[in-house]
């Protein structure tokens, strides 16, 4: 029923040029988003989160890389995307562990925030 959902919102937020690939074996989906700039795709993230968090409940991780500036090929692509959302990851467990108030939205995070989405429940 989750990821239904998810991928019903997901979808929601794309333009009609935009395609959603689920990859159910890694509990993920991958959105291409043709012709779209970093600030855009920072954009789409963003409101994708809020509408996970606000509909369903959930956080969800993003990673995003751009064709060419990222990598030429789709699997190093998805590659640099999976690499930044472990980074966002770190970012926060570190942040957790120093101050203990949990993840933040700094400048490490937004800046490393991508297209690729995975879903994790929402802290209370």
């Amino acid at each position: 029923y989750m990821l239904t959902s998810l991928a019903r919102l997901i979808c929601s937020a794309l333009r009609r040029t935009d395609m959603v690939i689920e990859q159910r074996e890694q509990g993920r989906f991958i959105v291409l988003s043709p012709e779209t700039s970093a600030e855009n795709s920072a954009m789409l993230v963003q409101r994708i989160q809020a509408a996970a968090v606000e509909h369903l409940g959930v956080n969800v991780k993003c990673g995003v890389a751009s064709f060419p500036d990222s990598a030429l090929t789709f699997d190093d692509l998805v590659h640099q995307a999976e690499n930044r959302i472990q980074r966002v990851t770190a970012v926060e467990q570190t942040h957790t562990n120093t101050n203990g108030s949990g993840p933040t939205h700094s400048d490490d995070i937004d800046e490393l925030q991508e297209a690729e989405l995975a879903p994790s429940r929402a802290e209370s």
